[in-house]
């Protein structure tokens, strides 16, 4: 059997610009066990993956005390070199589109 303890590191940031504008990145590096990776040919091995995401939100005018935004976000996928036939690749792209609701913001 394995040790079940693994190791993670999360860097993540965001800077928003007029309340309407809303930039944000993150990079992490994490210690995954080859089950979580579906990787069963490799049992009791940990492997060390990574991602890099970025993505932009726009935040309409306030309505009824909400702010709806719209955003996109892009981002890349490392695995190591045994796992990338499994993911075709090292490098997996990806990419999402998503609609955000939150409180707007109240002035004092």
């Amino acid at each position: 059997m394995f040790d079940a303890t693994t190791q993670a590191v999360l860097l993540e940031s965001s800077v928003t610009l007029h309340d309407r504008h809303t930039w944000f990145g993150r990079a992490e590096v994490v210690e995954k066990f080859a089950h979580d990776l579906h990787a069963h040919e490799y049992p009791d091995s940990v492997f060390t993956v990574g991602k890099l995401q970025g993505g932009y939100t726009r935040y309409m005018r306030p309505w009824h005390g909400l702010s709806a935004g719209i955003g996109a976000t892009a981002s890349i996928s490392l695995v190591p070199s045994e796992l990338s036939a499994q993911y075709h690749g090292r490098v997996i792209p990806g990419f999402g589109i998503f609609l955000n609701l939150r409180p707007s913001r109240h002035a004092m």
